[in-house]
């Protein structure tokens, strides 16, 4: 099942905060603190 967003860019801010942009004009900002975590959780939902 395609949900019709793809990741296409990662973007470091100056605060050090990484945000995921997606297809279609959607962002996802994870933040700067527990990155990994949050980019797990993410990917978890966005495959189902």
């Amino acid at each position: 099942r395609s949900n019709g967003l793809q990741p296409f860019a990662t973007e470091l801010s100056a605060r050090g905060a990484w945000t995921l942009s997606l297809t279609q004009g959607a962002s996802v900002v994870l933040g700067n603190r527990d990155v990994d975590q949050r980019l797990h959780r993410f990917s978890k939902v966005f495959r189902e």
